[in-house]
């Protein structure tokens, strides 16, 4: 058996997962309640799939990152639901390093929220909320970008969602940020 089906198979037998290595979690990851990529380069370049999460946490230097390509859904997500990103470069998806994108399906939640809190993280991604298209939106606490040019060139969009709280707190963050409103909701203010 492959060494990264066999830390698959290690990671699917706990509620928890977490990622410490490069090759943890190559491929497709799908797990209920929680993902941790904490080591160096965890979980980069894959597709990872979280089922009714709790949290979504890259907090590796480097993890979630997309090198070549990367793509993080979270669906159908408690409320309290929070995708975090506090390594640095975590969640970037620079135009040189390829595409990025992060899907949070909300739809009738009340979530926390995200929080690119690493130097340069969620930089360059897409990030997509999304609501219910039948009336269920979702609400979102708090978008926040307090790292070193976080969130700079991000792409947010929102399909009936709504947000209560917007902050650009890092030197440099959210610079050239632009939004995709998809629901006629609005889009925040990133200065």
């Amino acid at each position: 058996m492959p060494h990264y089906m066999y830390t698959w198979l290690i990671c699917a037998a706990f509620l928890l997962t977490t990622c410490f290595a490069g090759d943890v979690c190559v491929g497709h990851l799908s797990k209920d309640n929680e993902i941790k990529c904490e080591a160096t380069k965890a979980c980069s370049d894959c597709t990872i799939v979280c089922n009714e999460c709790d949290l979504f946490n890259c907090g590796g230097t480097d993890s979630c990152r997309a090198f070549q390509d990367y793509t993080m859904l979270a669906t159908d997500v408690s409320n309290d639901f929070l995708f975090e990103c506090t390594g640095e470069n975590s969640c970037r998806a620079g135009a040189s390093d390829g595409g990025g994108v992060i899907e949070i399906f909300c739809a009738g939640k009340e979530i926390k929220g995200l929080k690119c809190g690493g130097s340069r993280s969620c930089q360059d991604a897409y990030i997509l909320f999304i609501g219910d298209e039948d009336g269920d939106s979702c609400l979102i606490d708090k978008i926040e970008c307090d790292g070193f040019e976080a969130c700079k060139g991000t792409t947010f969009s929102f399909r009936n969602a709504e947000w209560n709280e917007v902050v650009c707190g890092g030197k440099d963050a959210c610079d050239g940020a632009r939004c995709d409103d998809l629901s006629s909701s609005g889009c925040p203010n990133f200065n």
